[in-house]
């Protein structure tokens, strides 16, 4: 099984190179970043060798800031350290055209199963704001009309995203609510 592990590289005022694994014990300094990197290396691999089957909890997060129109500073995907983006005519070009693939079929154990995920997902807290999207496209691709229900009222009111989210960032509240949307319009009766 492959397991990934952050690992931060940091030049320090002295010129040196620190390393090391957020959520472990493991700690590297050398005088260059690729040697940071290699002594980093060899400490995690000593490190879980003596500790097998050891993760580190720590979740990485990127802070992105802008200051236009305002100042903000929003928390974002590691993808964006890498510029990991569509473009907008990419982008709407995968929302005009949905892939032609057709379901495979679910035995009524995986569709219940399927439910109780989703189901458990609207409940409120469960489910972090840009997860919703997803969490609305399993629901709706259930069947179940209760669940189906949820979503509309979660598609026009804001509150009710608000209230499941437990956020109130009514600009992301609309972008999810439009997400959202589209995925009611291609699950459309």
């Amino acid at each position: 099984m492959t397991v990934h592990y952050p690992i931060v590289l940091e030049a320090e005022e002295s010129g040196a190179v620190s390393a090391y694994v957020p959520g472990l014990p493991v700690y590297a300094a050398a005088d260059t970043h690729k040697k940071a990197e290699r002594a980093i290396r060899k400490v995690l691999t000593a490190y879980l060798e003596t500790h097998p089957g050891r993760r580190s909890a720590a979740q990485v997060r990127v802070a992105r800031f802008s200051d236009r129109p305002k100042l903000e500073v929003r928390i974002v995907g590691v993808a964006a350290m890498i510029g990991a983006r569509r473009s907008a005519t990419k982008a709407r070009a995968s929302r005009a055209k949905p892939y032609n693939i057709s379901p495979a079929p679910l035995s009524p154990a995986a569709r219940r199963q399927i439910q109780q995920l989703a189901h458990d997902l609207l409940q409120p807290s469960a489910v972090r704001l840009s997860d919703l999207p997803i969490a609305a496209g399993l629901a709706l691709a259930t069947g179940d009309e209760t669940l189906r229900e949820q979503i509309e009222v979660l598609a026009r009111e804001p509150g009710a995203v608000a209230q499941l989210t437990g956020l109130g960032d009514g600009i992301a509240i609309a972008r999810v609510q439009s997400s959202i949307q589209t995925k009611l319009d291609r699950f459309n009766r």
